[in-house]
């Protein structure tokens, strides 16, 4: 039998979303949550109990924020209403919005790039921030290319799905 588990009490209870959390992030600093009040809200490490939120998006989609991944100072999230969604976390700014051409996205990854050279592919203008991969209802992972443009603005691309599940992807 291993060494017992040591139980502690609850540091604190952050609330400011009108509804049950779906999901938590973190980045720079900030603790994020999603909520099926379409909301998102950030908090600072170190938030205190009860403290409300320091910043709250509140009409972050138009249906129930189901997953959020970070990659450096960017927020990835998805929801109900079919989109995926890229935040400035600093800031709270979108920088962008489009369909995961799949009723619901349950869940998301982020990966950081492969090195310049590695997917065989020309190196493009820009800089790449990340592999995304969402996981819907159709059974499949999709691959998304997230990048920063010449001019400042972040894209996101499909690249390819995976058909390996049998079900809906509700984790990854």
């Amino acid at each position: 039998a291993g060494a017992p588990i040591a139980v502690q009490s609850c540091k604190a209870s952050l609330r400011s979303h009108a509804a049950e959390v779906s999901c938590l992030g973190s980045s720079n600093g900030w603790i994020v949550s999603g909520s099926y009040d379409k909301s998102l809200c950030f908090w600072p490490w170190g938030a205190q109990d009860a403290q409300p939120a320091s910043r709250a998006h509140k009409n972050a989609h138009e249906g129930a924020v189901l997953a959020l991944c970070c990659v450096g100072c960017v927020l990835v999230s998805c929801a109900v209403d079919s989109t995926m969604a890229v935040w400035d976390v600093e800031t709270e700014t979108l920088l962008c919005s489009f369909s995961t051409h799949a009723p619901i996205a349950y869940s998301l990854l982020a990966a950081p790039p492969p090195p310049p050279g590695a997917s065989g592919e020309p190196p493009s203008a820009g800089c790449e921030l990340a592999t995304l991969y969402s996981g819907d209802v159709n059974d499949l992972v999709k691959v998304w290319r997230m990048w920063r443009t010449p001019e400042g603005r972040v894209r996101v691309e499909p690249r390819s799905c995976l058909p390996c599940h049998s079900d809906v992807v509700f984790s990854m």
